[in-house]
């Protein structure tokens, strides 16, 4: 049987076909009629019978081969098999990637599997870029891919620099860019929308440091009033990121050492279009009238600029800066000297001198309507519009950020909210169930918020101090301390209905009937305080925003001790204070205001004079340590009061009285400073603003002490400073 080699138009591998191997090696020895044919350099499909001129000269080449090397019939096998082989392997990636193929290598079937995978594909991918059209490009639409080897940036095309331009984030980057050859700065020339832009977008998170930004407003406001040369980008460029006064050596705060010129003063304002230095600034600036400029009317004139609210160029001092390095013209188009001279062409008339600074303007921007004029204003349009548009672009960007942000948050607020409300349910649910059955059991009513992090609100404080930790924190509430708290709810709504006697006031009304004296007098004055500043009833009471019902508060109802109860009301609403005074002196008192005024100033120093507890605090009221502070107030009350009669008669004060027309222009009578012994201060003398007004020998001394030791001649020294100051509120 002969060994014939064939390829599968259908892309299958090369068959060997053979009775055996000693058959194979005998078909092996070359003949005229048979051929060894290989299709690795060929067609994917050849035919080994029939004559063929093609086939011959192939023939004839692996003859030629045969011819020169001594092959055995298994060199053949092996050769065909490496051939077959070689084949499959091209087949097999030509099917994995169809693509890639060479059209030769395909069959007539692949070709046309491959023609439908060309339309489907196509398919696909204008589909998915409809898709991409109608949602907006993302990021991940089109991959950066970087090439083989780097491109120079100066390299490439000038929109993509200019596209670079615009993306830097801030004009100081712009500048570095632009500066470093003049291939770059050649793309800013014509572009002043990126100078604008990048100055007024740059660092725009936060506005308040973005001195380019404030820089450009200022020159953009002089542009609009048409007063100054309208500067070009470059120049516009070198202002936005002068750090330096553009004098140079001559400048006035030059420094011979470094050879740099003044910073100082260089800050976002442009003196006159200008980066100039403080004193530079200063050097150049000339008011055009020794007073009344403020009402001037060139102050109010468009095409003046002013600097420092009174200063206009002086174009003598400021020769060097007319003209850039470039020949550009900066700086402002009419200066001091202009209206200096027209001010002495009409002196005192207002209206010739306007008329005049018409015709001046005409002189310096051209004629209305001539060409000269239009070309300015439309630079100047130029610009504006430009700013302008950067600055909506920016407000909008802000909004639509701060919108955004809003958004997120409110969202997030509510997913909180909800967290949070699902989680205080079983909370409030808990409280409802303790206090059903319990009197006063309204006191516990609440709302619902949209603060996430206060998500109920009680109306009463004492049940909102209670539920406060449960409330901030309802992820750690376990089961012991919502019983807990509810359970001390529920407690304190019981004693408030059990307490009936206390907010009735009963219990006063049985002491005034079984004590006397002092005692008496004070639980009447307690009556008469209640009953006119205190509601009636515990409901009415704690439903107000009182914080004194805390705790203790409720401990002392518990254990009936309500003269402390009332002590610590009165005392958290600062009423002690006020009611001592009407308890130690009646109204029908001779000088009933003064002296009460005078025990108002004793009972504070008495009181703040209690010993503190051990943590350094003023120790809770009891009923028997406020009468025993009463009674030391009472006692001290009456020696001050002696000694305040004894300093209004004293010889000195009432000459000093009696002498009141040497202070005719002084709107605080002598009479007056020195009433004021009624209520002497237990601070230290203070000057709000020096120690250089308050005479030495009244420095760091108390007028209530100076009383109660009775050195009258000191006290009638601060009283005289209370005269000369004008005003007895010096403590």
């Amino acid at each position: 049987m002969a060994l014939t080699s064939s390829t599968d138009r259908s892309g299958g591998g090369t068959e060997i076909s053979g009775a055996s191997s000693g058959t194979a090696a005998a078909a092996a020895a070359p003949s005229a009629g048979s051929d060894i044919s290989s299709s690795n350099d060929g067609p994917a499909s050849s035919d080994i019978t029939g004559p063929s001129t093609r086939r011959s000269s192939r023939s004839r080449k692996r003859t030629s081969f045969l011819s020169y090397s001594s092959v055995t019939a298994s060199d053949v096998t092996a050769a065909v098999t490496t051939a077959a082989a070689d084949q499959r392997a091209k087949i097999s990636s030509t099917a994995n990637d169809p693509y890639n193929a060479n059209p030769a290598d395909l069959s007539d079937r692949e070709f046309e599997k491959l023609l439908e995978q060309y339309e489907e594909d196509g398919v696909h991918e204008r589909a998915e870029k409809k898709r991409r059209l109608e949602r907006g490009y993302g990021d991940d639409d089109y991959r950066y891919t970087a090439p083989d080897e780097p491109i120079p940036f100066d390299s490439l095309p000038s929109p993509c620099i200019e596209l670079v331009f615009e993306m830097l984030p801030t004009v100081r980057s712009v500048f570095n860019l632009a500066f470093q050859s003049k291939s770059m700065l050649s793309h800013v020339e014509e572009r002043t929308d990126i100078i604008v832009r990048a100055a007024v977008h740059g660092n725009a998170d936060n506005q308040n440091k973005n001195r380019p930004k404030r820089t450009m407003t200022h020159i953009t406001n002089m542009v609009r009033n048409h007063s100054i040369h309208v500067p070009g980008n470059i120049r516009l460029l070198r202002l936005l990121n002068a750090t330096r006064c553009e004098r140079d050596e001559n400048c006035w705060g030059f420094n011979l050492e470094n050879k740099l010129a003044s910073s100082r003063g260089v800050d976002c304002n442009r003196p006159y279009s200008m980066a100039l230095c403080s004193q530079c600034a200063n050097d150049i600036g000339r008011s055009i009238v020794a007073r009344g400029w403020w009402s001037h009317w060139a102050r109010g004139e468009k095409k003046i600029l002013v600097h420092g609210w009174n200063n206009m160029i002086h174009p003598n001092l400021a020769s060097d800066l007319a003209v850039a390095p470039g020949g550009e013209k900066v700086g402002p188009r009419i200066n001091a000297r202009q209206i200096h001279q027209i001010c002495n062409r009409h002196p005192g008339n207002i209206e010739a001198q306007k008329e005049a600074f018409g015709e001046l303007v005409k002189t310096v921007y051209g004629e209305e309507g001539s060409e000269e004029r239009k070309t300015y204003e439309k630079e100047c349009t130029d610009l504006i519009d430009i700013f302008d548009t950067a600055e909506d672009d920016l407000k909008s960007w802000l909004k639509e950020r701060s919108e955004k942000r809003n958004e997120e948050s409110s969202k997030k607020n509510a997913e909180t909210l909800a967290r949070r409300k699902e989680k205080l349910e079983p909370i409030i649910a808990a409280l409802e169930a303790a206090v059903a059955n319990a009197p006063n059991k309204e006191l516990i009513e609440h709302e619902w918020s949209s603060n996430p992090y206060r998500a109920v609100i009680f109306k009463v404080d004492f049940v909102r101090q209670a539920m406060s930790n449960l409330i901030s924190a309802p992820s750690s509430a376990s089961r012991k301390k919502v019983t807990a708290v509810c359970g001390d709810v529920r407690r304190k709504l019981v004693i408030l209905s059990k307490s009936k006697d206390f907010w009735s006031w009963s219990f006063l009304s049985t002491a005034i009937k079984t004590s006397s004296g002092l005692t008496k007098r004070v639980n009447e004055k307690l009556l008469d305080y209640c009953q006119a500043c205190l509601p009636r009833g515990p409901n009415a009471y704690v439903r107000g925003d009182e914080h004194d019902v805390n705790d203790r508060f409720f401990d002392l109802l518990e254990e009936k001790k309500y003269n402390d109860a009332l002590l610590h009301i009165m005392d958290a609403r600062g009423a002690l204070g006020r009611v001592t005074p009407r308890i130690l002196v009646g109204l029908a008192a001779p000088h009933s205001r003064n002296k009460r005024l005078l025990v108002g100033e004793v009972w504070k120093k008495v009181a703040d004079e209690r010993p503190r507890n051990d943590e350094g605090a003023m120790p809770n009221w009891t009923w028997t340590s406020f009468l025993e502070t009463l009674g030391s107030c009472r006692r001290e009350f009456n020696v001050m009061k002696e000694n305040v009669r004894d300093y209004l008669n004293h010889p000195a004060v009432k000459a000093y009285i009696a002498n009141q027309n040497e202070d005719l222009g002084n709107p605080l009578p002598r009479q007056v400073a020195v009433d004021q012994a009624w209520r002497p201060a237990s601070t230290v003398i203070r000057r709000p603003y020096s120690w250089a007004f308050v005479p030495p020998s009244i420095r760091a001394v108390r007028p209530y002490y100076l009383l109660l030791e009775r050195d009258f001649v000191l006290l009638l020294e601060v009283h005289r400073y209370y005269v000369g100051q004008r005003t007895y509120n010096m403590h």
